[in-house]
């Protein structure tokens, strides 16, 4: 039985070595949101961001 959790656990690391790491994939992920956004965005104010976070229920 120890073999078997043992070769389990081996097999989770090698697919888990395997993935990209979590910064590659947000820099893929930030990557993607600039292309999307593009050269022309516009300034954005104290307000509008506050507007942004504004929950109604607080």
């Amino acid at each position: 039985m120890t073999a078997v959790v043992i070769q389990a656990l081996e097999a989770e690391l090698r697919r888990e070595s395997e993935k990209a790491s979590l910064a590659d994939r947000i820099a893929l992920i930030a990557d993607d949101l600039a292309q999307q956004a593009g050269p022309n965005g516009r300034p954005v104010d104290k307000e509008e961001i506050d507007n942004l976070w504004f929950y109604p229920n607080a």
